[in-house]
């Protein structure tokens, strides 16, 4: 009897041996913090990824053997959920109180916070304005500080000697601002040729070119950069007149930024106070009549002061803080600094309308982002049980009225495309006459 009982506790143990061999342990998973995009259970929780069945696949061994969920298997899936639920609370509080994590840390964005500084202090007078370097800190910025200062520093100041020795050979006057917007607006327009003081030696400069290949910047995204113009003597509405505003700044000439629905220009008033708008894309000089006729402008947007106005020294530098802000959601996605940009510019420029875009652009992800995370039916209960969440709802409609009112409105790229063809055909027409289009309002 002893004998037969201990065959049977040896086979037992055997029996016990080889099932352990097939048993799945489960493996629990150590908790994580939540990162900036949790995987998070919407609607319906995800069941926890522990297998509820772990000799589901041991060979051998028929269905009718498998056991059942123990306590422990429930107790586990009810603390991934809570540690789910968690994550979504914290994900939504951060996300309506602070808005987007900042992303400070990422290599890159310290040439951001840079320029930042320096756009900040022309601002608020404790710099200097100088629209040549705050063109290059924010095109360096976006470009990873990659680009040569002094390089370009020494492109411009080329191109403003050049005038300044036309207007010797001339004997214009250094104090005419008129002659100096004639000198610099034929610096682009014409071929230009000067000698240099104390030698023989004579420059050319020819005409800048107009990119109609890549105006939109769709093929290479630097095209429109200023830098870009420098190197390649090719630009279009966007790069060439912030480079005519920055020689005019080293000549010491009176020039203004002006914009028109996606398109930008220069103004110059003439000794009398007549105001001229100088179109470099197409070389010659328009009234603001005739931007209202082919540029779809609504009276809103020139009573705002959207479209046709002069801006002064401090709304351009303005506008180059909201381009860094935008340049940076472009590199590294909406953050706080985005915020801090628009809400700088929008304290300069009377009416901000790419602010108050790139804030609405902002807003609408946040919402977007958030809304999933709450789980709820309908939009109206937004106000109601997220109180915090709903002010962001309310912050993007009034951007949205605000841009409304202003005038704005999308210019269709056939429209623009039109436009230009309009252009080509006023080239053409100057090029028929041999005197320069800005030696007309000069008496």
């Amino acid at each position: 009897m002893k004998k037969l009982y201990l065959i049977i506790g040896l086979y037992m143990c055997i029996c016990h041996r080889m099932v352990a061999q097939y048993i799945d342990v489960p493996v629990i998973n150590i908790p994580i913090p939540a990162s900036i995009t949790p995987q998070i259970s919407i609607g319906t929780p995800v069941m926890s990824s522990v297998s509820t069945n772990p000799w589901k696949s041991m060979p051998g061994i028929p269905p009718s053997s498998y056991r059942v969920r123990t306590s422990y298997d429930v107790i586990h899936e009810d603390d991934r959920e809570i540690e789910g639920e968690i994550q979504r609370q914290y994900y939504i509080k951060s996300l309506a109180g602070q808005g987007f994590p900042s992303r400070s840390k990422i290599p890159g964005t310290e040439y951001f916070y840079q320029a930042y500084e320096q756009l900040y202090g022309m601002l608020t007078d404790s710099v200097p304005i100088d629209l040549g370097k705050a063109v290059f800190l924010v095109e360096n910025a976006l470009l990873g500080n990659t680009l040569d200062y002094e390089a370009y520093q020494k492109q411009i100041d080329e191109r403003a000697d050049l005038c300044c020795w036309k207007m010797m050979e001339e004997k214009l006057s250094a104090k005419d601002n008129l002659a100096k917007n004639k000198i610099l607006f034929q610096l682009f327009t014409e071929k230009m040729t000067v000698k240099q003081p104390g030698t023989e030696k004579k420059i050319t400069h020819y005409p800048v070119q107009y990119n109609l290949d890549d105006y939109q910047s769709k093929k290479d995204f630097t095209s429109h950069f200023v830098t870009t113009l420098l190197r390649t003597n090719k630009g279009q509405c966007y790069s060439m007149p912030l480079l005519y505003l920055i020689i005019a700044e080293k000549l010491e000439a009176e020039a203004y930024l002006s914009y028109s629905p996606f398109h930008s220009f220069v103004k110059i008033k003439d000794n009398k106070g007549c105001w001229y708008n100088l179109e470099l894309t197409c070389c010659s000089i328009l009234s603001d009549e005739h931007y209202m006729n082919n540029s779809l402008i609504k009276s809103d947007a020139v009573r705002s002061g959207l479209y046709l106005s002069a801006m002064g020294r401090k709304e351009v530098i303005a506008a180059m803080m909201i381009q860094l802000g935008h340049y940076y959601y472009i590199k590294f996605d909406h953050d706080p600094f985005v915020l801090k940009c628009v809400h700088q510019a929008e304290k300069q420029i009377k009416t901000p309308v790419d602010a108050w875009r790139l804030e609405a652009h902002y807003e609408n992800k946040l919402i977007q982002t958030v809304i999933p995370l709450l789980r709820i039916r309908n939009r109206d209960e937004i106000e109601k049980y997220h109180p915090v969440v709903y002010q962001h709802c309310v912050r993007l409609n009034d951007l949205k009225r605000k841009i409304q009112e202003s005038g704005y409105e999308k210019l269709p790229p056939q429209v623009y495309q039109k436009w230009l063809d309009h252009v080509e055909v006023l080239k053409k027409k100057e090029a028929e006459h041999l005197q320069s289009p800005i030696n007309k309002i000069i008496k």
